[in-house]
């Protein structure tokens, strides 16, 4: 599977996902508009990077993902967080998902 994060309406984002559509690719978007919806869950076990990503109502584990083509933005800009006050739990779950913190 192939993961594409940023906002699927900018240009090169949305031209990949086009491109892979069109050669029938398995794909998600994480739309980062929605990162409230999103959770990144991360461990390491004997030495290995292992965790899920959480997209709406499906869950994925990492290892199940074989490439990413990431095109985000600044959170702090996101138009979706402009009325979060600093350190509001919205902002501080779109901090931690960007940094790959998760939970």
């Amino acid at each position: 599977m192939i993961v594409l994060c940023g906002i699927p309406s900018e240009s090169p984002l949305a031209m990949v996902a086009a491109a892979l559509d069109a050669l029938g690719a398995d794909c998600r978007m994480v739309n980062q508009r929605k990162v409230a919806a999103f959770d990144l869950a991360l461990g390491i076990d004997g030495g290995a990077v292992e965790g899920t990503l959480r997209l709406d109502a499906e869950t994925f584990r990492l290892d199940e993902i074989d490439a990413a083509y990431i095109r985000l933005m600044d959170d702090r800009l996101l138009p979706e967080l402009a009325s979060e006050t600093d350190g509001s739990p919205a902002r501080r779950h779109a901090r931690a998902f960007h940094d790959g913190h998760g939970r």
